[in-house]
């Protein structure tokens, strides 16, 4: 189909079936004649784009003179068409919009033209038929009726000639367009005449759909696929459209547009706007879309925005799988590439963006991004001369990577950016691969949680010379996890270059494998500055100092804790840190070395000290200067570093933070007195050193409690030809003061039940056993942190079995020997710091006599006693905080005990009632506990009294409530008579029931 109206009247062509042109197209459309224009030197066109040197046709009026609105509209709603040297071939010399609209298949086969060979259309002018005579000559009404078909001939040739000639010369101006915007790069790139040509001939014909408004009059060109199913089709082209008119150029895709073919230019699309045109708007829905040289070219010199949206695949083989070049010159325009899905790969860049406007640039990608020996991502903008004395500020670059993207290149550069302002985003769920490079201006960088750069190598803030950062303000904002330096490649970190502010957001990590380069380093709240652990390898070296070259503000954390012995922090600037802002540190055990802080200007602000790991500590400061930890070589504001916990414990002893007046902050293991006549530093020890020391004495007064002696555990002497079962509830309020550097008292209660039975008699031997617990609540004080005071309690549970065998004559005559087990569990609990639990057995074994005398005729009867104990107690090593190792040895103790009771016998109602009053006097002639606490780099042990000396009152009594049931239980008190230990009970008890059977 051919179709010209040089009237400059509507054209409308309507397909549905197959449509096939063996050597043109397959369906051609010119709506008037090419208007007249200038061509220069370079084929630049100086008057208005894409025209053809040909005088325009008169137009034809309607009877009231009016022009006719022009326009083109071609729609295939179903089918193929089919031509050589293009599929449909639109041209608009005139007026209106030019529409096509497709739904089946297009294409165009072309044919290879050779340098040598001329097309028809430049055949000289003067073969030129008499389309250019004047108005008034008819040719058609000079010649018969038959012989106009020979007259048309000449015109149908001059109108091919005409049509030849234009798409000759819009193809040399599209191919130019194409060579200058192949590369993004800083420097425009210069028109190659030559190549020009070479590009002409390599693909000279076979473009899918060419469409061209050219027409002053023209306005809007939209090309539009409507079906995923449809195909079209060039070896030089896909689509190509050309907009001179005064409208915007629209392409729409649904399905496959593709270049391939023996030409090595072609473009899946190409558009090319004039400078009278606007807009450049290309959407994607389905399909794919794909050039020999690029997915999608667009060269736009007109006034509006290039827009691109993508949502499938576009591919450029040779070239770059999306190009464009915007190139007003009086009027700032954007482009705007948003991929919501799919593919863009490249043989040189995956996406290429020029803007010489000095508009903006946005970007936005949720699919796969992939370049060749370009980028993936590469934009620039430069600045373009409104007048010799006004120069445009160039645009930003904005480039967004969503979640599902995926940007790399073969050459390793995933996104380069021009020396204009860019702002990169990177969101979740995002992933990047290779160099981010930024140039000169004012870049910001994001990257935020939950994106992937893992395959990122180098991430650079642009730099124009190679002694430091430029003068722009380059900013990289970290809202993830980053392992890297400015020093590329050491140990395997990514490359951070030319960032004058490097900002970490709330749960940010950067964990330096290197010196850092920054002016400023703000760590936000809630995120993280590391030191990396390395190993000692071939390829890696072990990180033991590192430098942030920069001012630091912290709001989060500084964590020095990797394992190493004596990591070392350098801040080359100043350092402030706010409230709530920590550093993490360790002091290891390993030549007694400590992580360090040094800051080479001012520390102000407050920030608290976490000593995570302690075992280089353990031993006593006093005399020294304890272990620096920070240092500033420049002004410093109050405190600036204090301990989190106020102090930190290992060993036996509690380490504090003391600033010196050469502004070094050391951990010292003693507290200054001020006692008014002088100074006097006192040892720190830890509030377990009390606590534990007087664990022994606790436990060993639990061992005493439940053995007893024979009448507080079965009330009266029993008859020799007694079997019984018996029970009692103990009851005791205990006071313990140990000499010795802790100083220890242990004030509190024990509560408890036992219960036992005689397992065999005869004839006044009696074999028994029995079972017991005793459950204690002590308050301790000793001395701890420097002062004698409160410093927590300590919780036991005690399990006892006991056995035991004793003889009785009917003279009141006794003998009772006992042997007890104990299994002890005993939590410790200081104030203000963490509980420890402690586990331990014990073995208790008496022997106590006793014989009853009368007075006389009265009801009153006297019974001296005697008994003789021995305690062994074992206690478990145990773990406390501050990797300290505890062990507690105590020394086998005796305990002797001499008394007497003085007992009546007065029988009432039915009962008889024998009360009775005791005095013992207790003594213990040596022992002492000892408690060895112990870390990786020291041990101290101490020792804890336990001799003593004490006596006892009590007052009490059974009651026979039958022959076969008795009651009894008694109440004292235990005065101490002193040596290392000091056990007193203000008051003790016991209530008890025996069964004869």
């Amino acid at each position: 189909i051919s179709l010209f109206n040089e009237t400059g009247g509507k054209i409308s062509v309507t397909t549905a079936g197959k449509v096939e042109g063996k050597t043109g197209a397959g369906i051609q459309v010119v709506s008037g004649t090419a208007p007249v224009s200038d061509i220069d030197e370079n084929g630049e066109d100086i008057s208005s784009a894409f025209a053809v040197n040909k005088k325009a046709a008169t137009k034809a009026g309607d009877e009231n003179g009016q022009v006719p609105l022009g326009g083109i509209n071609v729609v295939q709603s179903s089918g193929e068409i089919n031509g050589v040297a293009s599929g449909i071939d639109a041209s608009n010399h005139e007026s209106g919009a030019t529409n096509i609209q497709v739904s089946g298949n297009v294409s165009a086969t072309g044919t290879e033209i050779k340098e040598a060979e001329k097309p028809e259309a430049e055949k000289p002018e003067a073969e030129k038929p008499e389309t250019e005579k004047p108005e008034t000559e008819k040719p058609e009404t000079e010649k018969p009726e038959t012989e106009k078909p020979e007259t048309e001939k000449p015109e149908t040739e001059k109108l091919e000639t005409e049509k030849l000639e234009t798409e000759k010369l819009e193809t040399e101006k599209l191919e130019t367009e194409k060579l200058e915007t192949e590369k993004l790069e800083t420097e425009k790139p210069k028109t190659d005449k030559p190549e020009a040509d070479k590009a002409k001939t390599e693909y000279g014909t076979g473009i899918g759909i060419i469409a061209l408004n050219d027409g002053k009059n023209t306005t809007d060109l939209n090309i539009s696929q409507l079906t995923e199913s449809s195909k079209i089709e060039g070896t030089a082209g896909g689509i190509s459209a050309s907009n001179s008119g005064t409208g915007s150029t629209t392409i729409t895709t649904a399905g496959t547009v593709i270049a391939k073919g023996p030409g090595e230019l072609g473009s899946g699309i190409s558009a090319i706007n004039g400078e009278t045109a606007n807009a450049i708007t290309i959407t994607q829905s389905t399909g794919e879309i794909q050039g020999d040289q690029s997915g999608i070219l667009a060269t736009n010199m007109g006034k509006g925005s290039t827009v691109i949206t993508t949502a499938a695949n576009v591919i450029g083989t040779k070239g770059a799988g999306i190009q464009v070049n915007n190139k007003s010159k009086g009027t700032k325009t954007e482009i705007k590439v948003d991929q919501t899905a799919g593919n863009i790969i490249g043989g040189t860049d995956g996406i290429s963006l020029f803007n010489e406007t000095g508009g903006n640039i946005t970007v936005g990608v949720a699919g796969k991004v992939t370049g060749g020996s370009g980028a993936g991502i590469a934009t620039n903008i430069t600045n373009s001369i409104v007048s010799s004395t006004t120069e445009k500020t160039a645009g930003i670059s904005n480039i967004t990577l969503n979640h599902g993207a995926d940007v790399s290149a073969v050459s390793g550069v995933a996104i380069i950016d021009g020396d204009n302002d860019a702002n990169v985003n990177l969101n979740g769920g995002s992933k990047v691969a290779g160099q981010i490079n930024l140039g000169k201006g004012n870049d910001t960088l994001t990257i935020n949680n939950g994106s992937d750069i893992s395959g990122v190598t180098v991430l650079d803030g642009g730099n124009d010379n190679d002694t430091g950062p430029d003068s722009s303000t380059d900013k990289l904002y970290l809202n993830t996890s980053l392992r890297g330096s400015s020093e590329i490649s050491r140990n395997g970190g990514i490359g951070i270059i030319n960032w004058e502010d490097i900002n970490l957001g709330e749960s940010a990590t950067l964990t330096l494998t290197g010196n850092l380069n920054t002016q400023n380093l703000n760590i936000g709240s809630g995120s993280e500055l590391k030191l990396d652990n390395v190993s000692n390898s071939a390829t890696e070296d072990s990180l033991h100092e590192v430098a942030v070259k920069g001012n630091v503000k912290n709001s989060g954390s500084i964590n020095m804790v990797n394992g190493n012995v004596g990591d070392r922090l350098t801040i080359q600037g100043n350092y402030h840190g706010e409230k709530g802002s920590k550093l993490l540190m360790e002091v290891t055990p390993e030549q007694n070395k400590a992580d360090k802080l040094h800051i080479t200007g001012d520390a102000t602000g407050t920030t608290a000290i976490d000593l995570t790991e302690v075992s280089g500590l353990g031993d006593n400061t006093a005399g020294t200067n304890g272990v620096e930890i920070v240092s500033a070589d420049g002004k410093t504001d109050g405190e600036v570093f204090t301990l989190l916990r106020d102090h930190v414990d290992a060993g036996a002893y509690e380490y504090r933070l003391k600033k010196s007046e050469d502004n070094k902050w050391n951990l010292l293991s003693e507290k200054i007195q001020d006692t008014g006549n002088q100074i006097k530093p006192k040892t720190t020890y830890r509030k377990e050193v009390p606590l534990l020391s007087a664990v022994g004495a606790q436990l060993r007064q639990a061992d005493s409690l439940m053995l007893a002696d024979m009448h507080k555990r079965i009330g009266a002497t029993p008859a020799p030809d007694e079997r019984k079962a018996w029970g009692r509830v103990i009851a005791n309020r205990s006071d313990i003061r140990q000499n010795g550097v802790a100083n220890v008292r242990s004030k509190g209660n024990y509560a408890g039940l036992q219960l036992g039975s005689d397992v065999w008699t005869n004839n006044g031997l009696r074999v028994g056993g029995y079972l017991g617990y005793l459950h204690g609540n002590l308050d301790v004080d000793g001395f701890a942190s420097g002062v004698v005071g409160k410093v927590g309690k300590n919780s036991t549970k005690s399990y006892f079995l006991g056995a035991y065998g004793n003889y009785t004559l009917d003279s009141g005559t006794y003998l009772d020997v006992v042997l007890q087990g104990a299994r002890h569990n005993a939590d410790i609990k200081p104030d203000n710091a963490s509980n420890s639990k402690q586990k331990g057995h014990g073995i208790t074994a008496s022997v106590e006599v006793g014989q009853l005398f009368a007075l006389g005729s009265s009801s009153w009867k006297f019974e001296p006693q005697a008994q003789i104990m021995h305690q062994w107690l074992d206690l478990n090593d145990i773990n406390i905080s501050g990797n300290t190792k505890v062990k507690q040895d105590h020394d086998n103790a005796w305990l002797f005990r001499l008394g007497g009771r003085l007992e009546g016998n007065y029988p009432v109602n039915k009962g008889v009632l024998r009360p009775y009053a005791r005095l013992n006097f207790f003594y213990s002639p040596n022992g002492a506990d000892t408690s060895s606490f112990a870390t990786k780099a020291a041990s101290t042990t101490l020792r804890t009294g336990a001799s003593h000396a004490n006596t006892e009152m009590a007052i009490g009594g059974s009651y026979e409530i039958t022959d076969k049931v008795k009651a009894y239980g008694e109440i004292g008190h235990t005065w101490s008579n002193g040596n290392d230990a000091h056990v007193k009970s203000p008051v003790n008890g016991s209530v008890g029931l025996r069964v004869n059977w």
